[in-house]
């Protein structure tokens, strides 16, 4: 039998455990031209989700594999001084695209089939309006510690 203090300190655990598993997030390739990519992102979560510059993620294009990854991930390498990320609210439930400009990449039409992976970072909203007012830096390193990272390959068929 459980005492009703074990019990009490089972749910609680439980709730707090929920509260800390990360939402879901949903990214796909709209399309692909030559100097553009439109990206769709979905949050499947109860939660509104906080991405990291989902415009402006770094891009490396290889012509010879016919790939392209696109990320917003933050690294440690990002130095506190090149820290300005975008912060752009998904509310749950809702779907929005982005348009990405490869510039000064390109996807050149050597290949008409590209594998594009997208990795797309981003945090719980509650977590970010404490930091309105505090050092950037503060916010980079609980962005370090705390993104989630949605992550998918897509092939798509390069659009003129």
């Amino acid at each position: 039998m459980i005492r009703a203090g074990t019990l009490l300190m089972l749910i609680i655990t439980l709730s707090e455990a929920c509260d800390k598993q990360p939402t879901s997030l949903t990214v796909k390739v709209a399309s692909a031209s030559g100097d553009l990519v439109v990206v769709s992102v979905r949050n499947d979560s109860p939660r509104d989700v906080v991405l990291l510059s989902p415009m402006t993620p770094n891009r490396i294009v290889d012509p010879g594999a016919c790939t392209l990854k696109l990320s917003t991930k933050l690294d440690d390498i990002i130095r506190p001084f090149a820290f300005t990320p975008e912060l752009v609210i998904l509310r749950s439930g809702a779907e929005q695209r982005f348009r990405v400009l490869l510039d000064p990449a390109y996807l050149p039409k050597t290949c008409d089939t590209w594998s594009v992976t997208t990795e797309y970072a981003y945090v719980n909203s509650d977590e970010i309006a404490g930091f309105r007012s505090k050092p950037s830096e503060e916010l980079r390193q609980h962005i370090l510690r705390n993104q989630h990272v949605a992550t998918a390959t897509d092939l798509v068929a390069r659009n003129e």
